[in-house]
């Protein structure tokens, strides 16, 4: 089958995840900026999670796009971590908290920038004359559960915030985990991830 890259839509990140009976099934980060993606080991989720990101790469070029990477299990986005987009990769939980600080100290300021330019996201913000261009951004962290490891509780509290904060900057968040349980993703987090690529999981309770 002839696939034809889908045409980049204007004010939005939109790129493909998949193809369905009714043809490519495109994912739009304007629409749905804080994805996880959930599914037990060898459900799909790491082709799905490199899809994404190849997606990425070969349809935004580094000066329009950045991406920062944590990956927890240390096997699973390390191919991504030379691209020219990528800006961090890091596989420890002390360094994706801070990396997760970092972002949401970024963000703040994006926000900031904002208020004196009278605009209240980054695709106005971009539109305006005479000032430098915001690159989007993008955060991966694969096997968001060993983040529960930080002893000083600050990893989950800091992605709560970054998630609650994040739409309107230019950033979005990926999060990937085997067991979508509350122990894991409490509630405050799901509410703010508003979309959801499930895998096969270990039970109905934890598919949704």
């Amino acid at each position: 089958v002839e696939y034809e890259q889908p045409k980049r839509i204007k004010d939005s990140i939109c790129i493909p995840i998949g193809v369905s009976l009714n043809g490519d099934v495109l994912l739009d980060l304007s629409e749905h900026p804080m994805t996880y993606v959930v599914g037990t080991t060898g459900s799909g989720k790491s082709v799905c999670t490199k899809g994404i990101l190849t997606s990425l790469i070969t349809m935004y070029k580094p000066h329009e796009l950045e991406i920062y990477l944590g990956d927890l299990k240390r096997v699973e986005l390390n191919l991504f971590a030379n691209v020219k987009h990528c800006k961090r990769f890091v596989y420890t939980v002390e360094d994706v908290t801070e990396l997760i600080a970092d972002l949401l100290e970024e963000t703040n300021k994006r926000y900031q920038i904002f208020m004196e330019h009278g605009v209240t996201s980054v695709f106005e913000y971009n539109k305006l004359e005479g000032v430098k261009k915001l690159k989007y951004q993008v955060l991966f962290v694969e096997e968001i559960v060993m983040l529960l490891e930080d002893s000083k509780k600050r990893a989950m509290k800091l992605l709560k915030q970054l998630i609650a904060i994040s739409r309107a900057s230019g950033l979005y968040i990926f999060v990937t985990t085997q067991r979508p349980s509350n122990d894991v993703i409490d509630n405050v987090v799901k509410a703010n991830i508003n979309n959801r690529i499930v895998f096969k999981c270990e039970d109905s309770k934890n598919s949704i």
